[in-house]
């Protein structure tokens, strides 16, 4: 189950296999406008070969490598031992330049992603800082000690 943000895209992996059996099922919690596109129109261009055509094809293949990128970067983080060691190869992984992490997310939805429960995320959180590795605060964590850091990475 996940959570499908205001013009986002779902489903997006079907329009290009030739699975006739899917796994979604959507729910919306108010009314919503939704736009369908029938797979044919990937395989089939225009008589012009329009530019809107190519550009539609260009963006859905420009989603699909982000959120293959985004599986794969989780199943990483995932298939890590140890909580330290996943938490430490997501933050290394979101860092901006100056080593700080924003939250996006909540506390327990990172819990979710790391796949731990929340008071087990936050008592590691709290283990790195007592460490020296990070400061946390509230919805912002600076890495202190990267090359420290990134030794739990691997």
């Amino acid at each position: 189950l996940y959570e499908v943000e205001e013009n986002s895209v779902f489903g997006e992996h079907y329009f290009f296999g030739k699975n006739e059996k899917y796994f979604y099922d959507a729910e919306t919690c108010t009314k919503v406008d939704m736009l369908e596109i029938p797979w044919e129109f990937f395989y089939c261009f225009c008589d012009e070969a329009c530019h809107h055509h190519k550009q539609i094809i260009k963006n859905m293949l420009e989603i699909l490598s982000k959120k293959e990128f985004l599986a794969l970067k989780k199943l990483n983080i995932v298939n890590s031992t140890s909580l330290k060691e996943r938490l430490c190869i997501w933050l290394a992984g979101e860092a901006d330049k100056s080593n700080i992490v924003r939250l996006k997310m909540k506390r327990e939805a990172l819990a979710d992603f790391l796949g731990v429960a929340r008071p087990s995320l936050s008592r590691t959180l709290m283990k790195l800082q007592a460490e020296g590795l990070i400061e946390v605060h509230r919805k912002e964590i600076k890495i202190i000690d990267r090359k420290k850091l990134e030794l739990f990475c691997e």
